[in-house]
This record gives C-alpha cells, structure tokens and sequence, in this order.
C-alpha cells in the first residue's frame, strides 16, 4: 500500500511540473514537447528491443553469458517506456536511464539482483524450486526432448499426447 501512494504523489508531482512547463512555455510547446518523447520512446523500445535480441542471440549461441546485453536493453527499454508516459519527472528518470554512467549503474544494479537470485546462473534450472528444495528432473538429466515431454513427473504419459508402442510390421 505505501508503494501505491508513493506513486499516486509522484504522477500527481509529476503532472503538475506538467503543467507548470505547459504555462511557462505554452500549452501547445508542452503538448508538441510530450508528443515527441512519446514518439522518441517508441523508437527506442522497438530499436532497442531488436538491437538487444540479436546481440544476446549472438553472444548465447557463442555459448557466452548474455545477461549484460539483456540487462541493458532492459533499461534502455524501461527508458523508453518511461519517455511515452507524460510528464516531465518521466523523461528526466528516462534521459537519466539513457546515460552511459547511470545505465552502467542500472545495469550492474540489476545483474546483482537476478545472480542473487539464480535467473542468469548460465544453466537451466527450475524457477520454482529454491535452495535445499527437491529439484524436478531437467533437461540434464540424460533423457531426450521427447522422453521428457511425453512424461509428466510421476512417469505417466501427458494426456493428448501420442506413445509409439514398439510393434513389428510383419504382424
């Protein structure tokens, strides 16, 4: 609840600096201004968004670890999302964002939350097990694509799936 209000004062903040830009330099400025980052936002998560994709494709199927170029496309595209919302405090948290020294910042930031958190450890694992938890069996484990999607975790077949039972021809 208090995350919310917080919130609810910084829109509130946020669009009367709004509005006070709007009266120092004129309304339709404000509007043209506002109308412009949106458009400046959507170029750069779309931009960003293909830009980060391929080079963490690059780097994955070089069998190297990712998680800086997703990070910092995710931070690139949190700055252009912050850029669409009107408002003056958005654009300066997203122009701050687009800094090489903050976005550094940012990036390391985040890259300390996910390692402790296990989501870039470089292997597959079960999102839902924690430590000391029982782990499902994984794709580690030695069995092929099709043994484990055809298996749910107790052994049984998945329903609607289809079992080739071996049989010979000639019967």
């Amino acid at each position: 609840m208090p995350f919310l209000l917080l919130l609810l004062i910084f829109l509130l903040f946020d669009f009367s600096t709004l509005f006070m830009l709007g009266h120092w330099i004129g309304g339709l400025y404000a509007f043209l201004i506002m109308i412009a980052t949106a458009v400046i936002g959507v170029q750069l998560i779309r931009h960003q968004g293909l830009t980060t994709l391929r080079q963490a494709q690059a780097r994955f199927l070089a069998g190297e670890n990712s998680s800086d170029e997703v990070m910092r496309g995710v931070s690139m595209i949190f700055a252009g999302m912050l850029l669409m919302l009107p408002g003056t405090l958005t654009d300066l948290l997203a122009m701050g964002c687009l800094l090489p020294v903050t976005n550094r910042l940012l990036t390391r930031r985040m890259l300390g939350r996910t390692a402790r958190s296990g989501i870039f450890s470089g292997r597959f694992q079960d999102i839902g097990a924690g430590p000391g938890e029982p782990r499902d069996r994984g794709f580690d484990e030695g069995k092929s694509h099709h043994e484990q999607a055809s298996r749910d975790p107790h052994g049984q077949p998945l329903e609607g799936d289809y079992i080739e039972h071996e049989r010979h021809r000639d019967q």
